[in-house]
């Protein structure tokens, strides 16, 4: 059984570092592109504004972030806002921690139907946590394809 616990840590771990690695890559990626556009424009006096769509016939975007637990509810239609008019990304990565787990995100603490300001039970939480972040996180994507990454807090206690 421990032998169980430490190879799933090690494949835990691998599953991170391989994460933050091509997440690394990515964001290396975006910002040396982002110089050569910016130095290629640096002549123009007007202020950069970001591309509306991809201006290339084969050329695409992607949105990529993580960590929406406690502000999913009001950080993730932003995202998804800006990104529709801006970029109109390909498709949406999120790269993990979507909801605490281990107790109540705050964005659903006092969320409406709890009544005299108590804040939820944990039990409670865990029924609705997912069902919340589909309606208030994944839906303002509309029709944007939504691939989600596995963090920490999705394998922490009580979860497996």
């Amino acid at each position: 059984m421990k032998a169980l616990k430490i190879l799933g840590s090690r494949v835990l771990i691998a599953l991170l570092l391989a994460s933050v690695a091509v997440s690394l890559t990515v964001i290396f990626y975006c910002v040396e592109r982002e110089n050569k556009r910016t130095r290629a424009n640096k002549a123009d006096e007007e202020p950069h504004l970001p591309p509306k769509g991809p201006a290339d016939p084969g050329a695409w975007h992607f949105v990529v972030s993580g960590d929406s637990r406690n502000c999913g509810d009001l950080v993730m239609p932003a995202i998804a806002a800006h990104s529709a008019k801006y970029f109109q990304p390909s498709f949406y990565w999120h790269l993990g921690d979507l909801r605490a787990i281990y107790k109540v995100d705050e964005d659903m603490a006092f969320a409406d139907g709890e009544s005299d300001g108590q804040k939820r039970a944990c039990k409670d939480y865990l029924k609705e946590a997912w069902p919340d972040f589909t309606e208030h996180q994944i839906a303002p994507f509309g029709n944007t394809p939504f691939y989600v990454g596995i963090g920490n807090h999705e394998v922490i206690p009580p979860k497996k």
